[in-house]
């Protein structure tokens, strides 16, 4: 049964403080900030007032009871141990506030992580010129407030397309690092973050990209509807079967050459539909303990289910699915390799092999964090439309300008962004099923690191577990559909 409890977390994030900073004001006097993790990347450092700040707006909003306590003041200095125990307790509040719908969707708690970024940065705030770049390599240019949240973006760049409002929150903005011809999805911003301040603006080689976010390829219908969506689609479709994504025989790639090259779209975009894999999202090589310890495994995720593509000795490969709906829980956890000092990064689920066994599956990923945020937004997708609730709309958002005096400016276009003309090729070297390579390149090394360094104090006592409401009752379950 789908879990309707109001208080039932929208987005599930995990929130880490794993060290504090010493830094000097002005006057010279030294005072600790604390770093704040999201979803493993570094998001900002803060200063204990400026998490009270925080903490006596929810409180006065939401109550005690829905906030819970803050780590009380103290009216003398802190002795070493005593700042590790208020960064322990402080994260402890933050993981705790983040699984709560109301706050981490509202707008008190998106301003305040927002400006925290923003303090942290250093800069005033500015407005600022924006790339967001499309699937086919062709770029819009925003003007914002840097900060500005990710929603405030992104609905910026739907204007500057002249997209349909409705069709907005169709598309997200994902972080992803270029490398040759190919590049590699880091992560989805959220609208906690200013896109401005979250990627680096002296490398050239990570960007913000616009793409679709939903994975229920039935809203392909909606975005087929109208010219601007049907580029988009037809973009991203492209790209992914360029990428190796979307299975395609020999005759089907020489059938939608023979769509490219009469600029069908349309028909281009309704045959794709029809190939394995598509509408997946595919990941990096890496490793599974299924179904042995340290299998090689290619990743995708779509269609209700974790697809594996299983690398055996002697180049045979095998193909198996795990459906979302057998999975009862997931986590992020890490490992240490027993051989040095180093950690990785593992996406856990538990998995209803059969009626009577439960079984725990591991896959080592630099992305599993993403892997996990995917399963997350499948899981909220599906119980939407369970409950007849459509994507939503600009028009249904709070916000969150309205609530705050600390920022004079939202998301402003200023003149005419320009679009950076050009019609996307359909390339006559697309390859087929299995023949594409995401290498891991600087972004992906930077998050791992950083990651890394979150764990160094053993943070596995701080893994949070994912229930999963859509998780189907045993008894329902026959053998023959396990």
């Amino acid at each position: 049964p789908v879990n309707t409890d109001s208080s039932w977390l929208i987005q599930i994030m995990y929130f880490t403080v794993p060290d504090i900073k010493t830094v000097k004001d002005q006057d010279g006097k030294s005072y600790t900030t604390y770093n704040i993790y999201a979803n493993g990347v570094f998001h900002s450092s803060v200063r204990y007032s400026q998490l009270l700040s925080l903490h006596e707006e929810l409180k006065k909003k939401y109550g005690l009871d829905v906030v819970g306590q803050f780590p009380p003041k103290k009216f003398f200095s802190l002795s070493a141990t005593q700042t590790d125990q208020r960064r322990e307790q402080l994260e402890k509040y933050l993981q705790a506030i983040t699984q709560r719908k109301r706050i981490i969707t509202s707008g008190i708690f998106n301003r305040h992580l927002v400006t925290f970024q923003q303090v942290s940065s250093g800069k005033e705030v500015e407005n600022v010129e924006l790339k967001i770049y499309l699937l086919n390599g062709n770029h819009v240019v925003i003007n914002i407030s840097s900060d500005s949240f990710t929603d405030d973006a992104l609905e910026a760049v739907a204007t500057q397309l002249e997209l349909p409002a409705e069709l907005t929150y169709y598309f997200g903005l994902y972080v992803v690092e270029k490398k040759e011809n190919t590049s590699t999805i880091v992560r989805k911003l959220q609208n906690f973050e200013s896109p401005y301040l979250s990627v680096p603006s002296d490398d050239a080689n990570v960007r913000i990209v616009i793409r679709k976010c939903y994975w229920n390829s039935q809203y392909d219908d909606q975005l087929m509807d109208t010219e601007i969506g049907l580029n988009l689609l037809h973009s991203q479709v492209v790209d992914e079967i360029k990428r190796g994504w979307i299975s395609i025989s020999s005759n089907t790639k020489k059938k939608l050459a023979e769509l490219a090259e009469k600029k069908q779209k349309k028909e281009f975009v309704e045959l794709a539909r029809k190939q394995h894999n598509y509408g997946f999202m595919v990941f990096e090589m890496c490793t599974c303990d299924y179904p042995q310890e340290n299998t090689k495994v290619l990743v995708s995720i779509g269609n209700m289910s974790l697809n594996i593509k299983v690398f055996l000795d002697e180049g045979k490969v095998k193909a198996g699915s795990f459906k979302l709906t057998r999975m009862k829980c997931w986590k992020t956890v890490t490992k240490r390799d027993e051989n040095s000092d180093k950690h990785f990064i593992m996406l856990s689920f538990e998995y209803l092999m059969s009626r009577e066994k439960l079984q725990w599956v591991s896959i080592t990923s630099s992305q599993a964090i993403l892997m996990s945020m995917c399963l997350k937004d499948m899981t909220q997708e599906y119980v939407r439309s369970k409950r007849g609730q459509a994507i939503r709309t600009p028009s249904d958002r709070q916000r969150t300008m309205t609530e705050s005096s600390i920022s004079s400016t939202s998301v402003e276009v200023l003149g005419s962004a320009s679009l950076r003309s050009g019609n996307a090729i359909f390339s006559e070297s697309i390859e087929s099923s299995g023949n594409f390579a995401l290498r891991s390149g600087n972004a992906m090394k930077k998050l791992t690191n950083k990651v890394q360094g979150l764990l160094q104090r053993g943070s596995n006592k701080n893994e949070e577990v994912v229930q999963n409401e859509i998780f189907e009752d045993i008894n329902a379950i026959g053998d023959d559909d396990l």
